[in-house]
C-alpha cells in the first residue's frame, strides 16, 4: 500500500471539489490566510513517522493532501490576477505615495507589510520613496519617522476587506526607493508574488516574512556585509546574488528542494562561495523555510 497514492488521492479529490464549489457560487470564505495552515502538513507528516501501521500512514497521507489542496485554492483564489473588473465589485484605490529625500540621511528603515498580492521594487527614486499601488481591498499608508538617529518609513495595507471572488481582485505595489542611504528594509507578506530587484541600493539588512509566497530577490555588491533573512510557509524562493561577494547560507529548509549553486557544503547545514576567506563582500544568507523549493544562484 503505497501512501503517495492517498495523498495524491485525496488532494485531487478536494481541490476538484472545490474548484467546482466555487464555480457554482457556494464558497463564501475568506481563503486569504489559509497559507497558515501549512503548520499541519509537518505535524502529519510527523506523526506518520511514528507508526508502521499501513491504514493509519494512508490516513495521515489523506489529511495532508486535504490541507495542501487548501493552501493552494486559498493561494490561487487570493490572488494577483488581473481580469476585467465590473460594477458589483468594491473599488480599486489606486494611490502614488512618496515622501521627500534630504541629503542628510545617511541610513534608513523600510518596512512592507501586506496580505496577498503582487509587490515589486525594481529601480530607484530622487525622493526618498516612491510607490504606486491599486488595491480593491483597500487603501494603502506610508508613514515616515525618525527613531534613534534612524529615519523610519513604512508602507502598509489598511482597511482590509474580506475577498470572495475568484481572481477578481487585483492589490499590488510598485516601490522605488532612493539609493543613497544604507538600508535595513524588512517585507510581511501573506499569499504573495514578491520581485525584489535591489542591485541599486546599499543592503545591510533583508527579512521576509512570507506565508505561501513565490518570491525573487535580487542582491548587489554596494554594501561590505548584507544580511538576508528569509521565512516562509509553503514557497519558491530564487535568490542571485553576485560573483563579486562572497557568500555564506545557513539551510533551515524543512520540506522541500535545495539549489545551491556555485557553493560547497561546509559544515551542518551551512554552505559557502569559495572566495568566502578573500572577498571584501560578503553576503550572509538565514532560510527558514516549510514546505518550499529554494534556489540560489551567483550571476
Amino acid at each position: 500500500m503505497k501512501t503517495g497514492r492517498f495523498f495524491w488521492g485525496a488532494f485531487f479529490v478536494v481541490i476538484g471539489l472545490l474548484l467546482l464549489l466555487n464555480n457554482l457560487g457556494y464558497l463564501q470564505i475568506d481563503w486569504g490566510y489559509s497559507w497558515r495552515l501549512w503548520p499541519l502538513i509537518l505535524i502529519f507528516w510527523g506523526l506518520s513517522k511514528f507508526t508502521q501501521n499501513r491504514p493509519v500512514r494512508a490516513g495521515l497521507a489523506s489529511l495532508n493532501g486535504i490541507v495542501l489542496a487548501c493552501i493552494i485554492f486559498g493561494f490561487f483564489s487570493f490572488q494577483w490576477v488581473d481580469s476585467s473588473l465590473d460594477d458589483s465589485l468594491p473599488r480599486q484605490y489606486s494611490q502614488n505615495l512618496s515622501e521627500p529625500f534630504d541629503s542628510a540621511i545617511d541610513n534608513a528603515e523600510f518596512t512592507f507589510s501586506a496580505g496577498a498580492g503582487k509587490f515589486e521594487m525594481e529601480g530607484t527614486t530622487q525622493d526618498l520613496i516612491d510607490a504606486q499601488t491599486e488595491n480593491g481591498l483597500g487603501r494603502y499608508e506610508l508613514e515616515k519617522y525618525d527613531d534613534d538617529g534612524k529615519t523610519r518609513v513604512s508602507l502598509r495595507m489598511r482597511d482590509q476587506r474580506v475577498f470572495r471572488f475568484f481572481g477578481r481582485l487585483r492589490n499590488s505595489a510598485a516601490v522605488r526607493l532612493n539609493d543613497q542611504p544604507s538600508w535595513v528594509m524588512r517585507f510581511e507578506v501573506g499569499a504573495s508574488k514578491l520581485d525584489l530587484d535591489l542591485q541599486p541600493y546599499k543592503v545591510e539588512k533583508v527579512t521576509i516574512d512570507g506565508g505561501l509566497s513565490t518570491i525573487h530577490l535580487k542582491l548587489g555588491d554596494r554594501s561590505d556585509e548584507t544580511d538576508v533573512r528569509v521565512k516562509t510557509g509553503v514557497s519558491s524562493v530564487r535568490i542571485e546574488i553576485p560573483s563579486s561577494s562572497a557568500c555564506e547560507i545557513r539551510d533551515n529548509a524543512h520540506i522541500g528542494s535545495t539549489h545551491f549553486e556555485g557553493f560547497s557544503k561546509s559544515d551542518g547545514d551551512t554552505w559557502q562561495t569559495d572566495n568566502m576567506d578573500t572577498a571584501s563582500k560578503k553576503i550572509f544568507i538565514d532560510v527558514d523555510t516549510g514546505v518550499s523549493g529554494v534556489r540560489i544562484t551567483r550571476y
